[in-house]
């Protein structure tokens, strides 16, 4: 990871980094996970108190937001996407 990476991830916009992750980009995917992983962390423990489960949940949650950011249509609505899925998978495990 050289500053370049740094420069780019700062100055890319939501619509840029989407369509690189549709792109299956990996870094473009790992940016996403790292600006979004606590946040979404926090949604998943709202539901469920144990760290560990919260944070197993989170790593599903991430596989299924990138195997379905295709069916994102519009990037201003990715976190609330993003913390949809979070909610539904940790509502799935409660039941």
């Amino acid at each position: 990871r050289g500053l370049g990476d740094v420069y780019k991830r700062q100055h890319m916009n939501k619509k840029e980094l989407i369509e690189l992750c549709k792109k299956g980009d990996k870094q473009a995917l790992s940016w996403l996970y790292q600006a979004y992983a606590d946040k979404m962390t926090k949604i998943c423990l709202h539901y469920v108190t144990d760290k560990q489960i919260a944070q197993d949940l989170l790593h599903d949650g991430f596989i299924i937001i990138f195997a379905s950011i295709d069916s994102l249509h519009s990037p201003e609505k990715l976190e609330h996407w993003m913390g949809t899925i979070m909610k539904n998978i940790s509502l799935r495990y409660i039941k």
